[in-house]
């Protein structure tokens, strides 16, 4: 491209990208992943429902989750504030083929994000972990 332009545009453009993600700490807008964990942006999730039952059951709230209702567990573990959280690196992507075969590959990290619960919990024979502020 030099040899058409006189300068290297793209070198030119990669280095003023790189220089503005690293002023505004938005590499994730750059970097080619669907999602990444460090994301800035990640939406917050609203979830409302009267009782949740849960028997034998595992239940985990992470990252930008708000919860409201109340929870009735039996033999059931819940955890509130989860420090794991889990991303679709091909999401987006996943239809395959003829539209029916879907693919996923998950990666796993710690939870930078706040989780919010309001409602009661009524639990036997359960565990309960609150883990985020």
């Amino acid at each position: 491209l030099v040899f058409l332009c006189g300068t290297d545009w793209v070198t030119v453009l990669k280095e003023t990208e790189s220089s503005y993600n690293k002023k505004f700490n938005s590499d994730y807008k750059s970097n080619n992943q669907q999602t990444s964990f460090d994301q800035p942006d990640w939406k917050t999730g609203v979830f409302k429902f009267d009782t949740l039952h849960l028997n034998n059951a595992d239940f985990s709230i992470s990252r930008n989750a708000n919860v409201e209702g109340n929870i009735s567990a039996n033999k059931s573990a819940i955890t509130i504030g989860d420090k794991n959280v889990y991303i679709d690196n091909l999401a987006g992507k996943n239809i395959t083929n003829n539209g029916f075969d879907f693919k996923q590959t998950i990666s796993t990290n710690l939870s930078i994000g706040e989780t919010k619960f309001t409602g009661g919990i009524t639990a036997h024979n359960s565990q309960i972990a609150i883990g985020d502020q």
